[in-house]
């Protein structure tokens, strides 16, 4: 969405699964390369319980996605989940958090390039409603700027 992946996590996290989501995350931000992923946001609002590895697992997408050219914001962290975070330990002055999906897409909005809100599809490979959306998405953007005065 507009360079942004976002990844809701709605299942238990397991030590197999969370190394697979990382390398997931990392594939596809490499692979979308320089006009493609600017920005990940990790929604861990249905994570119940976080232990060290899970933390660190969160905190290293953050700095890995970093190292290759992405920004990741954690969003959803309730209060038990952040006292989790800094009874365990984990440094976590690097990383970025938001309150809400809103929130993050705001604060990505310096990061990620309106030349990124179209779909990284080659043209031969999109439907039609893919082509349908991403008109109408790209002359919602445009009344914005013309609504605003830009």
């Amino acid at each position: 969405m507009r360079g942004c992946l976002i990844v809701p996590i709605q299942i238990e996290l397991y030590d197999e699964v969370l190394q697979q989501l990382q390398r997931d995350i990392l594939n596809k931000v490499n692979d979308t390369g320089v006009k493609g992923v600017k920005g990940v946001i990790i929604d861990v609002s249905v994570v119940e319980i976080i232990d060290s590895f899970i933390a660190q697992i969160f905190v290293d997408i953050c700095r890995m996605t970093a190292l290759i050219g992405a920004q990741t914001i954690l969003i959803g962290i309730r209060p038990a989940l952040a006292g989790a975070l800094t009874d365990l330990g984990i440094g976590v002055r690097d990383i970025h958090t938001a309150l809400t999906l809103d929130h993050a897409i705001s604060q990505l909005e310096p990061v990620v390039s309106p030349a990124t809100s179209v779909l990284n599809i080659p043209e031969e490979d999109m439907t039609h409603e893919d082509a349908e959306y991403w008109a109408e998405d790209a002359e919602d953007e445009a009344d914005l700027y013309v609504d605003e005065g830009q």
